[in-house]
């Protein structure tokens, strides 16, 4: 079985993406007094740029930390459709 760096740079991204899933949501609970549920749905919302706003950091700690999330899992996120999107274009290739 060959190395492929396209699927392994995929694994990276997405185990880094579930950790700032994980770590936002737990963020979110502690500093908010959120059921995870809520933690978990303003985080989805949060990192796919979508920000309805119904949920959103009301204390300054959550509001910095959701801005060091913000920069951190977008970047992540955009980096797992990329690498996603390239594999499966060198897939096509193939």
């Amino acid at each position: 079985m060959s190395h492929d760096p396209i699927r392994f740079r995929l694994m990276i991204h997405l185990m880094i993406l579930l950790a700032v899933l994980l770590l936002g949501t737990l963020g979110f609970v502690y500093l908010e007094n959120r059921t995870p549920l809520d933690a978990f749905y303003f985080i989805i919302v949060t990192l796919a740029s979508v920000g309805y706003g119904d949920i959103h950091p009301t204390t300054p700690g959550a509001k910095v930390f959701v801005i060091f999330l913000i920069i951190l899992g977008v970047g992540t996120f955009v980096g797992v459709l990329a690498n996603g999107t390239e594999m499966i274009l060198s897939r096509r290739e193939n």
